[in-house]
């Protein structure tokens, strides 16, 4: 667009809503994500098929891999569990099915060629992959639980305040031994309840209000546990997620990223009280968390102002270290790998309609369309139905830091050029701004669609301003900068 070089850049700043105005952040990052400094659009949720939903209200969903690299996804309701063959949900319950009514998630682990699942009250699931047709069946033995996790060679289960692990490689075997490593120990009460078990050589145990490392020691302790924190934990089942050797997590006071040995905050004078303020916490277990590893960001959806389901998103930027938000819908938030494609569902492929459209035949048969791997953050809606991030732009709102035009002065406003790789007529802007100091109220001028050269013709007198810029949802666009704003003293007093 043919904007102008030699006027003042208004750079859209960090969302950063815990800091006072008069710090300067900016208001509003709404709709996008920070990448290398600049805002990316957010992606709508989108359908993986219209058949992809449970029955009742999804309380579980998670993906595993199996031993080609196929990519296998699981979801559950309150009576049956479910994987997705063809892009269609089909039931894989056991026998009679399930009752699990308790305000509580299905929580899902793979050992070997089996995938577990738990949920408070309810026997202990398997479903082994390489059966390929198969149900879920009670495994024999192992204890109920409310979290699950595999660390070293031993499937865990927490129940309460009790952990319990399998013998030694072998999930079938639940009973005490010191001969096959099994066995079980209860944490300490004032931690709360066991909600999430993650690690690999070593383990993180996150209960409400603690976090224990486990460290394999061999028989007969098996298990070296220390604590290493106290008075801080996982808010809810789905609310630690791993990335790396790095584990995000949600606590009761805020966010937080722990490397085994120590937590460090990554929400403190940012978002932290934004969240716990706006959190319904009757309602925290319904905190999600997933990683997004296309675009290096945590995403945590949760319920806010009253609601009791999901319906606000916090994104974090691991590159950027910045915050951004978006209003949210969804009955459970989790990961699951990216769906290829085989000859049931090519119709499905964007812009195809059936295996003979050109979009396909360009494909080579080897091509990573029909081979994915990669993971992605999911989530169910309210019709129950399985979505991913891979649908058009979200409606964005992005906002500058506070600038004055002229020194202590008031100041003019009568154009604005958005710095954005976007048509021009996805674009418009406002100016908002206050007429004294900290204390004055802010307003907002009319909002000015942008010209075919990229310029927003508007009008505003004030002392503080920022640029705000909207951007239609649906449009293609990337990499928002700032505002170049033109103007000029408005008085002599």
């Amino acid at each position: 667009m043919g904007m102008p070089d030699d006027l003042p850049l208004a750079r859209f700043g960090e969302w950063a809503p815990d800091r006072a105005s008069t710090i300067n952040p900016a208001n509003e990052a709404k709709g996008v994500i920070s990448q290398q400094n600049t805002y990316s659009p957010l992606a709508s949720p989108q359908a993986i098929g219209a058949n992809a939903k449970t029955a009742g209200t999804c309380i579980g969903v998670a993906g595993f891999y199996d031993a080609s690299g196929s990519p296998h996804v699981f979801m559950g309701d309150s009576a049956k569990l479910y994987r997705i063959e063809g892009r269609t949900a089909v039931d894989r319950s056991k026998t009679g099915g399930y009752v699990a009514t308790a305000d509580r998630f299905w929580r899902f682990e793979q050992f070997g060629t089996r995938v577990y699942a738990v949920f408070p009250g309810v026997n202990t699931q398997a479903y082994d992959l390489a059966l390929g047709v198969t149900q879920f069946a009670d495994v024999a033995g192992a204890p109920q639980g409310e979290a699950i996790g595999r660390v070293r060679e031993f499937l865990l289960i927490g129940n309460g305040q009790l952990l319990s692990w399998c013998a030694f490689n072998d999930p079938t075997v639940w009973a005490f031994s010191t001969a096959l490593q099994s066995g079980s120990t209860t944490l300490e009460i004032p931690g709360g309840n066991i909600k999430c078990i993650l690690g690999t050589e070593t383990g993180a145990i996150f209960q409400e209000r603690q976090i224990s490392r486990l460290t394999y020691a061999g028989p007969p302790t098996v298990w070296q546990r220390d604590i290493v924190e106290k008075r801080r934990g996982a808010i809810s089942q789905y609310g630690a997620v791993e990335f790396g050797r790095n584990i995000f997590y949600v606590s009761d006071d805020g966010f937080w990223v722990f490397d085994g040995y120590q937590s460090q905050p990554i929400g403190i004078n940012k978002v932290d009280g934004y969240f716990t303020k706006r959190l319904n916490y009757p309602y925290r277990n319904r905190v999600c968390v997933a990683w997004d590893p296309i675009n290096r960001a945590l995403l945590c959806a949760f319920p806010a102002n009253g609601s009791t389901t999901l319906n606000e998103l916090l994104i974090y930027s691991l590159t950027d270290n910045r915050w951004s938000h978006d209003d949210f819908s969804a009955e459970i938030f989790g990961e699951m790998p990216l769906l290829g494609y085989n000859l049931d569902t090519l119709d499905t492929y964007p812009g195809a309609n059936g295996i003979d459209q050109p979009s396909l035949g360009v494909l080579p048969i080897d091509s990573s369309v029909f081979t994915e791997s990669r993971r992605q953050p999911c989530l169910t809606d309210f019709t129950h139905t399985l979505q991913v991030f891979s649908g058009v732009a979200r409606p964005a709102i992005l906002e500058t830091q506070e600038f004055s035009t002229t020194g202590s002065r008031r100041g003019r406003i009568s154009e604005l050029w958005p710095l954005v790789e976007a048509p021009a007529s996805a674009l418009s802007a406002s100016v908002v701004g206050r007429a004294k100091g900290p204390g004055d109220g802010v307003t907002e001028s009319a909002v000015a669609g942008a010209s075919s050269i990229g310029k927003c013709g508007v009008r505003y007198d004030a002392r503080f301003l920022r640029a705000r810029l909207y951007i239609a949802a649906g449009s293609a666009w990337d990499h928002a900068q700032g505002v170049y704003h033109n103007a000029s003293p408005s008085g002599a007093r």
